[in-house]
């Protein structure tokens, strides 16, 4: 009779021990998600912060979104910064200029640049730029050759 009693002691601190061992991991699951979904509420507030910015700056250099240009903001998370990057593309005797430049939001220091234009009947990916030039999160500065190499290595920042 002994040994039942122990059994059913043992069996019941068992049972509790479990009991407070899936209580706790019900509320570490809950702060997981609340931590979680509190992380991603600041990162789309610092996208939206980011946005704003970029339209700032657009704006600050007489742009209008489709006319003569187009801008995007982008919170990089890995770098904490905010970036903006600026398209504008115009037209001058039949000689079309492209540019695109990508800076620090908050600096408005310039971390990459490009430009190019294209006589009539010429294609962008067929005409070396004036000026392809991008620092690398290293503090490198390199030049690029390209377009299409620019937007490469301009994701470092934009996405």
């Amino acid at each position: 009779m002994k040994s039942f009693f122990t059994l059913l002691v043992i069996a019941i601190m068992f049972g509790v021990l479990f009991w407070q061992y899936r209580v706790s991991i019900i509320a570490l699951e809950k702060h997981k998600q609340l931590v979680q979904d509190q992380s991603t509420q600041r990162g789309l507030e610092k996208q939206q912060q980011c946005t704003e910015r970029a339209l700032a700056v657009f704006r600050q250099r007489g742009l209008e979104r489709g006319q003569l240009g187009a801008w995007k903001g982008h919170y990089n998370a890995s770098m904490g910064k905010c970036f903006g990057q600026i398209e504008t593309s115009t037209l001058a005797q039949d000689i079309a200029w492209h540019n695109v430049t990508v800076f620090d939001a908050a600096t408005l220091v310039e971390v990459a640049g490009y430009s190019s234009r294209t006589a009539p009947g010429q294609k962008e990916s067929e005409v070396i730029p004036f000026t392809c030039e991008v620092a690398l999160p290293s503090g490198a500065r390199i030049d690029c050759f390209s377009r299409t190499e620019f937007m490469g290595k301009i994701k470092a920042y934009m996405q």
